[in-house]
């Protein structure tokens, strides 16, 4: 999920903000003229432009945020309630029965091989 980060985006209003009030009080400079695309209007513009996606975005972030704690609860839950049924069917037809397959549950394999060797003296 996409992190919305606080701090970026109020370094960078207030960046437009300082830009957008510079650019007015020195706009008449006669010795040391800006662009005549560069104007006060500019900067307003894309500040509520960044502004209005900022809230879009924390309202959306919120609201996965929320949507994503219901998941959550709701796959513990559920992962309890497998876990616990499996438990119990494995008790009813012993950890190495087929039958668990009928469950989806794989049954344990029996431990058969050869005997340990016995320790050398």
């Amino acid at each position: 999920m996409a992190d919305i980060k606080d701090k970026e985006y109020s370094a960078l209003k207030e960046n437009l903000e300082n830009m957008g009030n510079g650019i007015e009080k020195h706009k008449d400079d006669t010795q040391k003229r800006l662009p005549p695309d560069m104007i006060q209007k500019t900067y307003q513009e894309s500040e509520a432009a960044l502004t209005k996606s900022w809230n879009t975005a924390k309202d959306a972030q919120t609201k996965a945020n929320e949507a994503f704690d219901v998941y959550q609860s709701d796959f513990k839950k559920s992962v309890g309630l497998y876990n616990g049924d499996v438990h119990i069917i494995k008790g009813l037809y012993g950890i190495h029965s087929e039958t668990l397959r009928d469950y989806g549950v794989q049954p344990e394999k029996s431990h058969t091989g050869r005997p340990p060797k016995p320790p050398t003296q």
